[in-house]
C-alpha cells in the first residue's frame, strides 16, 4: 500500500511538486520551532547568569553542573526504573502466569 502511494507520488510531477511543498513547510515550522525553544533556552541562561552577577553568588562550575547532572541522572533512573519498569514487569509476569494456567 505504501509502496503504491510511494509510486504514484514519484510518477505523477503534480503529486510531487505538491509532496515537496508540504515537506518543505512541515520542515520550516519544526525548524522555526526548535530556534524559538532554542532561542528561549539561551535568554532564561542569560536572565539566570545575570541574576547570579546581580546578587553576587558565585557562577556555575561546569565540573559541578556534570556531578549535580549525574546525581540527577541517577535518581531519575532509578525512579523510572521503581514506578515503571518493575510494575510493568511484574503485570507481564501475571499474564504469562494465567495465560499458562489456561493452556
Amino acid at each position: 500500500m505504501l509502496e503504491n502511494l510511494l509510486n504514484s507520488i514519484l510518477d505523477n510531477p503534480a503529486y510531487l511538486a505538491v509532496t515537496i511543498v508540504l515537506i518543505t513547510m512541515i520542515m520550516y515550522s519544526v525548524i522555526k520551532k526548535l530556534f524559538k525553544l532554542v532561542t528561549l533556552g539561551i535568554t532564561l541562561f542569560i536572565i539566570y547568569c545575570a541574576y547570579l552577577l546581580f546578587t553576587n553568588q558565585p557562577l556555575p562550575n561546569m565540573d559541578e553542573l556534570k556531578v549535580q547532572l549525574q546525581k540527577s541522572e541517577d535518581k531519575v533512573s532509578e525512579v523510572i526504573k521503581d514506578s515503571v519498569i518493575d510494575p510493568l514487569q511484574e503485570k507481564s509476569e501475571t499474564i504469562k502466569n494465567n495465560l499458562d494456567a489456561l493452556k
